[in-house]
């Protein structure tokens, strides 16, 4: 009797176990299955325990189920997987400013790579310009030394 009902809770253990690993492991629900399989089985064991046993393993399952679907909803989204899988939140568009005099000799980062034209982040604006000669990698610091259209001419600083 007592080595049946260490088996219903290593079951459960198992179950938990599953259902913990589908958030982790990309299964396509195949871990899930499994932890109601394992679910089904401990009650269907637990019912030849007695009706008791299976009333207590039912009120474990109606606490354990609601509990994981809570975390999986609630942490899954910051999982490494979840994280290749989500889309990123946008970047500020680009700014189209009418008067682009006034970004003259100010001073900024290049968000991108500049090849000869990309997006540099000039007091805190994200401007499309163009490098005045030489490739400028993301990440540099850059000058505006004139404009051309609506577009920033930058030079890399050194």
């Amino acid at each position: 009797m007592m080595d049946m009902i260490f088996s219903i809770f290593a079951i459960l253990a198992a179950g938990i176990l599953c259902i913990w690993l589908e958030f982790v492991v990309p299964s396509h629900g195949l871990l899930a299955l499994c932890f109601l399989l394992l679910c089904v089985v401990a009650m269907v064991m637990a019912v030849f325990v007695s009706l008791e046993f299976a009333g207590l393993i039912l009120l474990i399952l109606m606490v354990i189920i609601p509990t994981a679907m809570w975390m999986g909803f609630r942490y899954y989204p910051k999982s490494p997987i979840a994280r290749r899988i989500f889309l990123k939140a946008p970047r500020p568009p680009v700014l189209e400013a009418h008067d682009l005099s006034a970004f003259r000799n100010k001073c900024g980062i290049s968000e991108s790579v500049l090849r000869p034209s990309g997006v540099c982040i000039i007091e805190n604006q994200r401007l499309a310009c163009i490098s005045d000669n030489a490739q400028i990698e993301a990440g540099e610091r850059v000058c505006v030394v004139g404009i051309s259209g609506n577009n920033l001419i930058v030079k890399r600083m050194d």
